[in-house]
């Protein structure tokens, strides 16, 4: 679903989407103490011993994949014990990261990722959008009435995105969990009607990721991620998102899954003021700004400077698309693109520069549009298919890395 961001301009002609996933990962670094006994992953042997070890790990929630035996301390670690035997212990609650992960699933066929969040006890499914900054969703997938937690604000709501998608209806606040975190008085806007259509379920709404400065809700209900922020629910207020197609993708939520990412992150600061995530990229060495948007299946420029673009791009012949301009090619060809973004390069494969078919050709997953924000590209999950994505509201920063 969701366009990418109110008012922006995500490509009219396909739906826009939005991804996370699930996993533990291996960041921060810790170390703890701790008794085991018996046989485990790091040991042998039959016998009991006291042991102590340190190692890299996290004090994210989640089980510490070390083995056996408890400890205190944060992060995870194996230590062979003095005694008759060896044991592992686990040191603190690490589940190899640092914080925790949801499953996101490819809905449509790359069209949009969705993932679970619960308010009041309801749980369903949503599109999680660094395009947008507020929550809201179908009547028919939260009814604030069968919560014993629920408050109305008797605020009204009224959002429009890019993708011409749009609701109103009031913004309630409730009880709220995602993956391990827990929160009071998140706010979500219920939508007088179903606005998320059957073909986008199990998405059931849009929650936006971007910085408060985009929220379309009065300032006194803040997205739900800076909520967590304030209620110091998560020890930091970073996300990351990792896609693919068909299986393996995930959201996590208050640090960095390292394991995601092919070597080191490379890193780009952003201004909080503009609300998007934007920041220089280049495109075949052309040089734009980039808002990077979950929430929209493709990359979408100002027409003329897509125009330009195309000359880059051998074969690519325009084709008029609902007020925007879809790109053609011959299917037999393979584009030949590349993203740059914070220094890193990003090559697109064959499979990423396919976006459906039409009139016998390929379609590219680049269309020109006007009235995009700041003047600037929409750069949505084409990117994120080929990367691992960091947003830090901590540092003001993105942090990009190929994808393991």
């Amino acid at each position: 679903m969701g366009g990418g961001m109110p008012g922006d301009g995500s490509s009219p002609s396909s739906p826009s989407s939005s991804g996370g996933g699930s996993g533990s990962s291996p960041s921060g670094s810790g170390s703890g103490s701790g008794s085991g006994s018996g046989s485990g992953p790091d040991g042998s042997g039959g016998g009991s011993g006291s042991g102590s070890g340190s190692g890299s790990g996290s004090d994210g929630p989640g089980s510490s994949p070390s083995g056996s035996g408890s400890g205190s301390g944060s992060g995870s670690g194996s230590g062979s014990g003095s005694g008759s035997g060896s044991g592992s212990g686990s040191g603190g609650s690490g589940g190899g990261s640092d914080g925790d992960s949801i499953t996101l699933t490819d809905v449509g066929n790359e069209q949009l990722w969705a993932g679970e969040i619960s308010f009041g006890g309801q749980t369903f499914g949503i599109d999680f959008d660094t395009g947008s900054a507020d929550t809201l969703a179908n009547p028919s997938a939260y009814d604030p009435r069968k919560s014993d937690t629920a408050q109305n604000t008797n605020q009204p709501f009224q959002t429009s995105y890019g993708d011409g998608t749009a609701a109103e209806g009031t913004i309630w606040t409730d009880s709220f969990q995602i993956a391990g975190f827990k929160a009071d008085n998140v706010a979500i806007g219920v939508s007088n009607q179903d606005f998320i259509t059957p073909d986008q379920q199990p998405s059931q709404g849009i929650s936006g990721m971007s910085f408060p400065s985009l929220q379309a809700f009065p300032k006194e209900y803040p997205p739900f991620f800076e909520t967590l922020r304030q209620q110091k629910v998560v020890n930091q207020g970073v996300f990351q998102f990792t896609l693919k197609a068909g299986e393996g993708s995930e959201l996590h939520l208050g640090g960095v899954d390292e394991s995601k990412a092919q070597g080191d992150f490379n890193w780009a600061s952003v201004d909080p003021s503009q609300g998007f995530w934007i920041t220089d990229a280049a495109i075949n060495g052309q040089q734009i700004k980039a808002i990077i948007d979950s929430g929209s299946t493709i990359i979408s420029g100002p027409v003329d400077e897509v125009r330009s673009l195309m000359q880059t791009i051998p074969g690519a012949t325009p084709s008029p698309q609902d007020g925007a301009t879809a790109y053609l090619y011959d299917c037999d060809k393979s584009p030949d693109v590349t993203i740059t973004v914070a220094g890193l390069d990003v090559h697109l494969s064959r499979d990423q520069m396919r976006f459906g078919q039409t009139q016998g050709k390929c379609m590219l997953p680049i269309m020109g549009l006007d009235g995009i924000p700041l003047n600037a590209w929409i750069v949505g999950d084409t990117l994120f298919q080929a990367t691992t994505i960091v947003f830090d509201m901590d540092q003001n920063r993105m942090g990009f890395a190929l994808q393991a």
